[in-house]
């Protein structure tokens, strides 16, 4: 079964956790250790000349901790704008502009390449688009439209669904388009990946289109 969208993104870390929790383990450690750097006790039977070696080197370490603890934190945001652009992970989020929506969308992969981001108030905007309440997932979470298995080529009612439902996800303005667009915009996404497929042939009129696109778009009202 499909899930919803907000289905998903409830399944999602909020983007101001998600950038420590997606980190891989060493950065983590390295960022914690780096947490608490208490002046030490001395040492019973320690000569004072050693004692305050000890002291002055903590005192240094604890002087720099927050230096190393932002370089390390940007390394784990920088780690996590990439794999979002790879599409290792996913991101979720309500859009905000050019139209703001109720429900969460999937934000494109390519909307991660240089975004404005507020990491605390988990939003993120470029020059077109603004999310808010954004969240990282998983891709085995966030599965898009299930197709049956079949062999060979998916059916022509298949491929306007998953095409449709690949358009309402990163594309906030697609709920809003008219239908004409909306069928234009799902044959132009079939073509793209179906160069041989005449897309205004049998199996895609506009009638067949309507019903198909209108299936998709319960799911995002």
């Amino acid at each position: 079964m499909t899930l919803k969208p907000r289905e998903i993104w409830e399944k999602g870390t909020p983007l101001d956790d998600a950038w420590y929790a997606w980190s891989n383990e060493k950065l983590r450690a390295e960022y914690d250790a780096l947490e608490s750097n208490s002046p030490p006790q001395p040492i019973a039977g320690q000569s004072p000349l050693a004692a305050m070696a000890s002291i002055v080197g903590s005192y240094q370490r604890a002087k720099d901790a927050p230096l190393k603890r932002a370089k390390i934190e940007d390394i784990m945001k920088s780690d996590l704008l990439e794999w979002l652009q790879e599409e290792d992970l996913f991101a979720y989020g309500f859009p905000v502009k050019p139209k703001a929506a109720r429900s969460p969308r999937r934000i494109g992969s390519e909307f991660w390449a240089k975004p404005n981001i507020n990491w605390d108030q988990n939003t993120a905007h470029d020059q077109g688009y603004r999310y808010q309440r954004i969240r990282i997932i998983a891709p085995e979470e966030a599965p898009e439209l299930t197709l049956n298995p079949k062999i060979g080529r998916p059916s022509k009612s298949d491929l306007i669904q998953k095409h449709a439902y690949l358009l309402f996800e990163i594309q906030p303005e697609f709920i809003n388009f008219s239908h004409k667009n909306k069928a234009l915009a799902v044959r132009q996404s079939i073509k793209k990946e179906n160069s041989d497929i005449d897309v205004y042939g049998k199996g895609f009129h506009e009638d067949t289109l309507r019903k198909h696109i209108n299936i998709v778009q319960k799911q995002f009202e």
